[in-house]
């Protein structure tokens, strides 16, 4: 991976957990897909959200997303 896709790569999160925090009783993980679609696979977006929580930087509750 180059430091350029690094960059785009925390870009994206930090982007997703600002999305995540607009949502004060969690943030429907469905909708944070359809938004991301045309960019990310299914399995893609998955794996990010799995690694995202895996982190630390956001909590899953059912298909709810909450930001730290």
């Amino acid at each position: 991976m180059t430091d350029e896709q690094k960059l785009a790569v925390i870009s994206l999160v930090d982007g997703i957990c600002d999305v995540i925090k607009t949502a004060n009783n969690g943030f429907p993980e469905g909708a944070l897909y359809a938004y991301l679609m045309d960019k990310l696979t299914l399995t893609q977006f998955q794996a990010l959200v799995a690694a995202m929580v895996q982190s630390g930087k956001i909590s899953k509750s059912g298909n709810l997303l909450f930001a730290r």
